[in-house]
Order: C-alpha cells, then structure tokens, then sequence
C-alpha cells in the first residue's frame, strides 16, 4: 500500500511532469510494482499502475546508451503488458543524468521504432524528477547512481 504522500508525489509527477490530463478518480488507485511481470531484468526500475488506464514503466539508467538497443523490447512488453491488463496507454520514463544528450538519443531511437502506436510514450528526465516513491535510492536505501539500466536480453 502506497503512502498518501507517495499516491501524491506519483500524481504530480504524472500530471505535471508527463502532462497526462487523466481525471482525478483515475488517481484512486496507484500501485508500484518493482518485480513487474514481463520488466523483472530492469534494475532499478518500476511499474506503475494509475487507475485502471495508464502504465508508467519508470528506468533510472546511469548510461543511456544502453537502453538504446533495448528500446524495441521495452516498448514491445509496454504494449503487451498495455494490451493484456486493459490500459489505454504505456509511458516510459527514463531517469538519467544528461537528461539533454539521452533525451536525442533515446528519441531518436524511439521514432525509428516499428509498431509505435500513439498509445505509446517515451520521456527523458533528469532523475531527480522522478518521484520520490519509484526512485531505487528510496526504496533500496542505496546509491542512487550505482544502479545501471540492467541485464540485456
């Protein structure tokens, strides 16, 4: 169960920061699940679910560079997982530091990618965006930058 201050921290997020415009009882129910069927190689990172109708696949990646052959995969699971839970969109949120340089990287990737629907959605942050509740360092107590985007498949 996620604390009031958590169910918060992750609604501004995905209202201000991702700019989704979903209503507010679609924020009655958030869950963050850091074992998430189908994304268990991502360390650190977390699945959120908002409400019945939008995924957040949330990465903190130390190099971006190694996400880039990954991005084909990760996506394809997002709309899997999209698709077979009944959600109406997956994001993928990647905290990084040099979020300016991984941003045109992984972008440029993204729009090269196949079977991209307008479902599907890609955003490069600085990592001290990312909220409090689905960053490693909060629920690790770790280093925050000793994680890396985990194993490749």
């Amino acid at each position: 169960m996620n604390s009031p201050e958590d169910q918060a921290s992750i609604e501004r997020f995905v209202r201000e920061t991702l700019g989704c415009a979903c209503p507010a009882e679609v924020f009655r129910s958030i869950s963050i699940d850091r074992k998430a069927e189908g994304f268990e190689d991502l360390t650190p990172g977390c699945l959120i679910a908002v409400g019945g109708r939008l995924l957040v696949l949330v990465v903190e990646a130390k190099d971006h560079q190694s996400l880039i052959p990954r991005l084909a995969g990760l996506f394809a699971r997002g709309r899997s997982t999209r698709d077979a839970r009944g959600f109406n969109r997956f994001r993928l949120a990647v905290g990084t530091t040099g979020a300016d340089s991984a941003r045109e990287a992984l972008t440029r990737r993204f729009e090269e990618l196949a079977n991209i629907d307008d479902r599907l959605h890609l955003h490069v942050l600085d990592r001290r965006m990312l909220p409090a509740a689905a960053r490693h360092d909060s629920a690790t107590g770790g280093d925050p930058e000793a994680g890396g985007a985990g194993r490749s498949n």
